[in-house]
């Protein structure tokens, strides 16, 4: 993975799915910043996610939105070729 990635996950406290994103990304050794969607004052963003987890991947003036936990997104969006968990 690129150095210059930066992984924000917006979360919800009861979701099991950003979980297993949250415990992917550990895994894989990937930094990460997690948000919860209670948190998010900007109503525009608070109205473009409508599920979580949503991951935004940005890279340099790049940025890629994630809905939900999909591992084949994430390693192609991170730019991870070899087989991961």
């Amino acid at each position: 993975m690129s150095e210059n990635v930066e992984v924000v996950v917006y979360t919800s406290p009861y979701c099991s799915y950003c979980n297993l994103m949250k415990m992917w990304l550990i895994e894989n050794e990937i930094s990460y910043l997690e948000i919860s969607v209670d948190n998010i004052v900007d109503v525009n963003l608070k109205n473009e996610i409508k599920s979580v987890p949503y991951t935004f991947i940005k890279k340099g003036n790049t940025i890629e939105k994630i809905r939900g936990f999909n591992k084949e997104e994430l390693k192609n969006a991170l730019g991870l070729n070899a087989p991961i968990g």
